[in-house]
């Protein structure tokens, strides 16, 4: 469909040149008439394009080949369609134009450019679906992975089940013993000084296997997902993680016939920010990475220092050592040299916690010749101080308290040191009963157990809260210390206590709740 030569010579010669020029780009011009409905001009490209002819292209024709619900773009200047040609294939093609308009601004036509774009269609739909089917199999890979990092935290807590078993029932042995001692000869009651120093034992080792629980509550506590970097003592943390991992280091080791040794060197370091349950997996790993490379014994050097404003942590080993491409590669996730026994993630969660710190991790091995892991954390500086804990105010006698716990022991022992102190206590097994206590008469303070059938300490705190009972409650717990650190409040909640609770535990908390925040 070409313009009217005879008519403007000239205009027929420029068209036919901007025919030409965009025919070699692989376009098809067109000029349509809103006022007519009709195209004045179409390119002869339009056949290859759709297998009409321009000649037989018209508006209602145009319209008709077009999927609808395959139109992407504006409705000015720029669209993207899909169409259905003569022979029946789909093609997409991009329309490019330009409306003129008169003098009132009301379009009167179009002058645009049609091109095929289906080859770049279909690629792009092939890179969408392309990266579609990465994501999910990022997504996949991640879950896999977050996986056997679990597998690699439960494996080493595993490792040291045995040897935490050892250490409790060590600390239990004493409680059995002294107890079964004082039934067992009543005449010895009389005698003041034995009867301490059996009750005094008792309650040495009762303190000795709480300790037990509260290191493997540590081992295991992840940091929660929004836990702030705090300022941390590096010689506290380093010797509660030796402490922790004796179970394997030494326990383990004997059991199976060997003797592992750990020397702790630690000297002033500067006070460093991370996060402690972090840090604490990190030193973990390498401790029990050690403790793998010494299969028949050996010791583990443990020692920490300061340097230009750095704290340097060295975890060093007498075992096997690493060849040359097991140190270049020795962080990489999933790489292992232990067979079924390794998972590849331990020294590769090492790094990545280090990394996030702000620091550096490097190893220093040669085979036969034992390794050594050089941690570098920048020091938070000199200036800073840890803050000691603020000790609490001695609490007066009489105060009138309610306990809630559905232990009946554990009831008997809370109300007894709390009346040794001189209060006047009252006492209920769950929290429904403290609940319908508290609506009508006051109490200073409410002590509560948190696992209660009927209603928990955490649901009879909140019930306090929306009846409007401002007593302050102190939470009694197995899991304390899982509390304290979580970035979760409780609400009620003034003060967590861990079980088993001590007299000085219950003084100190009681006045910290009773002390003006």
């Amino acid at each position: 469909m070409n313009p009217d030569s005879n008519a403007n010579p000239a205009a027929a010669r420029l068209a036919d040149i901007y025919q030409q020029a965009i025919a070699a780009a692989g376009a098809v011009p067109y000029v349509r008439d809103y006022v007519t409905n009709r195209f004045m001009f179409m390119g002869d490209g339009i056949e290859a394009l759709t297998g009409y002819t321009a000649s037989e292209i018209t508006p209602a024709l145009w319209q008709s080949l077009h999927d609808p619900e395959c139109r992407f773009g504006s409705s000015s200047g720029w669209s993207e369609e899909r169409i259905h040609t003569r022979d029946g294939s789909d093609r997409w093609i991009a329309d490019s134009f330009v409306e003129t308009v008169n003098e009132q601004g009301v379009p009167t036509g179009s002058v645009g450019i049609l091109q095929d774009i289906t080859e770049r269609r279909l690629a792009r739909d092939v890179v969408q679906a392309t990266n579609l089917r990465l994501e999910s199999a990022l997504a996949r890979l991640q879950a896999v992975q977050e996986q056997m990092v679990q597998q690699e935290r439960l494996r080493a807590m595993g490792e040291m089940a045995s040897g935490i078993a050892h250490d409790f029932n060590n600390a239990l042995a004493p409680v059995l013993g002294f107890a079964e001692l004082l039934l067992a000869n009543p005449e010895q009651l009389d005698k003041v000084e034995r009867i301490t120093q059996y009750v005094t034992n008792i309650r040495t080792a009762t303190l000795d296997a709480a300790a037990v629980v509260r290191r493997l509550s540590e081992f295991y506590r992840q940091p929660g997902p929004a836990e702030a970097k705090r300022p941390l003592d590096l010689n506290a943390l380093i010797n509660q993680t030796v402490l922790l991992t004796q179970p394997k280091w030494r326990d383990q080791a004997i059991v199976s016939g060997y003797r592992v040794e750990l020397d702790e060197r630690l000297a002033p370091v500067p006070v460093v920010h991370g996060v402690e349950a972090e840090l604490r997996e990190a030193f973990t790993n390498l401790i029990f990475n050690a403790v793998d490379a010494l299969p028949t014994g050996g010791v583990i050097t443990v020692s920490s220092s300061g340097e230009d404003g750095c704290a340097l942590v060295r975890v060093s080993d007498t075992g096997m050592g690493m060849t040359a491409e097991t140190r270049q590669r020795c962080f990489e996730p999933f790489y292992t040299t232990k067979g079924l026994r390794g998972t590849g993630l331990g020294l590769a969660m090492v790094h990545g916690i280090i990394t996030r710190h702000g620091g550096t991790i490097e190893v220093e091995s040669e085979l036969n010749c034992g390794t050594t892991f050089v941690i570098r954390l920048l020091g938070s500086g000199a200036a800073e101080v840890l803050m000691a804990p603020r000790q609490a105010n001695p609490t007066k006698a009489g105060l009138r308290i309610l306990v809630a716990e559905d232990e009946p022991l554990v009831r008997e022992v809370i109300c007894q040191l709390l009346r040794l102190e001189g209060h006047d206590v009252i006492a209920v097994d769950n929290g429904v009963q403290a609940l319908d206590y508290l609506r009508t008469t006051a109490c200073e303070v409410v002590i509560t157990d948190r696992s209660m059938p009927r209603m928990s300490g955490d649901e009879l705190a909140l019930a306090m809260v929306q009846h409007g009972i401002e007593t302050p409650v102190i939470l009694l717990t197995g899991i304390g210390e899982f509390i304290r650190n979580s970035d979760a409040k409780l609400p009620g909640i003034r003060s967590v206590v861990s079980k088993p609770v001590t007299l000085t535990a219950l003084r100190e908390a009681i006045a910290a709740v009773l002390t003006p925040e």
